[in-house]
């Protein structure tokens, strides 16, 4: 791991210019965010466990950008949808947050990721490892040297799954 860079459960970060962690981090979701006025509305009806079904989500939120692509992570195959996180007041926003995705592992209606500011890059990888939906989110900041995005690139072409 290059120097700076930190792992904390499923996630690995570094803490930008701003003071503010991007990096990547594992996820099971079980919804996702829509609006953009922070306010926590979640997509209806809740995603199905597949990778289409999430990709579909996706396609209904503000930010997701593009058409999905297929991509593939250790052998896994999915699709890969970006996401860049729409203009918002955070003094607007439920608890300042900016809610993104929302883990199974979560009985309430807080975001386990949310965004750090407007216009973060998120790259959202969506993989069906055996049957099973993982979902591997990265966050490039807006001011990401090119040095740490190699860095942050080189990591998870790194990722090894099972």
């Amino acid at each position: 791991m290059p120097a700076g860079w930190a792992t904390e459960g499923g996630a690995i970060s570094k803490l930008d210019a701003t003071g503010l962690p991007f990096g990547f981090a594992l996820f099971d979701v079980a919804n996702i965010y829509t609006d953009g006025w922070c306010r926590w509305r979640m997509v209806k009806p809740e995603p199905g466990p597949t990778v289409d079904d999430l990709v579909s989500a996706f396609a209904k939120v503000p930010g997701a950008k593009g058409a999905a692509r297929d991509v593939v992570v250790d052998g896994f195959h999915g699709k890969l949808v970006n996401y860049t996180v729409p203009d918002y007041e955070e003094a607007k926003c439920i608890e300042g947050m900016f809610g993104i995705i929302k883990s199974d592992s979560n009985d309430d209606n807080s975001p386990n990721l949310w965004a750090g500011r407007p216009s973060q890059l998120l790259q959202i990888r969506i993989l069906d490892v055996d049957g099973t939906r993982l979902v591997i989110t990265t966050i490039y900041p807006v001011n990401a040297s090119a040095e740490d995005r190699n860095q942050l690139d080189a990591i998870l072409d790194s990722v090894r799954i099972g």
